[in-house]
């Protein structure tokens, strides 16, 4: 089911709050034998061979892949859908230049890659115009 939202920000939130309800298994550091049953235990596995990566130090339950991959799938929609509209692309460039202070470094690189974009996707004119009026309020503030 694709959500509509009415901002980025809220668009964020539902996201977050779907990867935090989602029984992900996070491991940092070396475990000890109990540690690790503990924790794989809390996302119903018996053994880390139910486990699968998600990358990032995450593991869900190998039953629960499909499930992942749906939300994962169903998120990229919403954003898409979301950023089809001109303004609220500007919104989304200006919240990730924001977020990796565009304003400062002016590097574009990190903003871009937090949008799953490259350099040669500002050769695209909607996503160039777009990218334009973004900086343009960023670097007035």
């Amino acid at each position: 089911m694709i959500r509509i939202f009415d901002s980025y920000d809220a668009l964020q939130k539902a996201h977050q709050e779907d990867i935090s309800n989602f029984p992900i298994l996070w491991l940092f550091g070396k475990k000890s034998d109990a540690e690790l049953a503990e924790a794989i235990s809390k996302i119903g596995a018996k053994s880390v061979d139910e486990l699968v990566g998600i990358g990032g130090g995450g593991y869900i339950h190998k039953e629960k892949k499909e499930d992942f991959l749906t939300m994962m799938q169903n998120h990229g929609e919403e954003r898409n859908k979301f950023s089809s509209n001109q303004n609220n692309l500007v919104e989304v460039i200006f919240s990730e230049m924001c977020d990796h202070e565009y304003n400062y470094t002016q590097d574009p690189e990190d903003t871009l890659n937090a949008l799953g974009k490259t350099y040669q996707d500002l050769q695209d004119p909607n996503f160039k115009k777009a990218w334009k009026q973004a900086e343009k309020k960023c670097l007035k503030g």
